[in-house]
């Protein structure tokens, strides 16, 4: 998470949204420094910030999911940055890579599963991104198709004169291909099951050339309950994601929404 007093915003960095390279442009150019936890949740921030500072803007970023679950696949196959097999990395040890990670890079270095394998076993489950948690306290959100776009309108709405254009620092090597490339006609229909509430809700379309595709009423009813659960507590908690708490709390929701 990075903060300016001088320009009064916050910015929450979500996994594998281009937040890396926005938060090198903010540390950089724009009085930026770095405050709590790498991807800390927003009410981290506002369950801790004084009533001046908690009115700062606020801004995060968002991309498609299936894009997401394609980068997932492929920082896994070609074992991104050396990070899976980096005991410097697990979680137990301040990084990032938790069990769950271990567990699918596993499945795939030993298995050789191709993105339908992994999806179908570790993605047919209804998507909710819980980085976003509290997504109703952002006063804005960059998207991840637009970065450049969607970063000169948080830096003009900021009145701040953009310095340089802004660079991907973080890409995943291996994807050459289109994402909507990686998913097979067999797939479609989980895939808005799992997907789709989240894509309408946050304003995203299947690839025309998949045809037309419905997304069961099921699925919707148990998403608006998620977030709106989710999105109540946000009102009133902090909710750090390594909290043991929420992390029971998201084990038992996947489970219950899983087919």
């Amino acid at each position: 998470m990075i903060i300016s007093h001088k320009h009064r915003f916050v910015f929450a960095e979500i996994p594998h949204t281009a937040s890396h390279s926005i938060a090198h442009q903010l540390l950089t150019h724009y009085d930026g420094e770095p405050i709590h936890r790498h991807h800390s949740n927003i009410t981290i921030f506002t369950g801790n910030a004084d009533r001046d500072t908690r009115d700062y803007f606020k801004f995060a970023t968002v991309r498609n999911p299936l894009d997401t679950a394609v980068t997932d696949y492929n920082k896994l196959l070609g074992n991104h940055k050396g990070n899976f097999t980096n005991e410097n990395q697990l979680r137990s040890r301040g990084g990032f890579v938790t069990d769950a990670h271990l567990q699918e890079y596993r499945f795939i270095q030993e298995t050789g599963a191709d993105f339908p394998a992994f999806f179908k076993k570790f993605r047919s489950k209804l998507y909710y991104n819980w980085f976003l948690v509290g997504h109703q306290h952002y006063d804005y959100v960059i998207r991840f198709e637009r970065l450049q776009e969607s970063f000169s309108e948080v830096l003009t709405r900021l009145g701040i004169e953009q310095v340089e254009p802004i660079g991907h620092t973080n890409p995943t090597r291996l994807k050459k291909r289109s994402y909507a490339e990686f998913y097979t006609p067999e797939m479609y229909d989980d895939v808005a099951r799992y997907y789709g509430p989240f894509m309408e809700s946050w304003g995203y379309e299947f690839p025309p050339e998949w045809g037309p595709l419905e997304i069961p009423r099921s699925s919707r009813l148990q998403f608006r309950a998620l977030d709106g659960v989710a999105s109540t507590v946000a009102q009133h908690l902090t909710l750090d994601q390594d909290h043991p708490v929420l992390s029971r709390v998201k084990g038992s929701v996947d489970r219950l929404l899983a087919r």
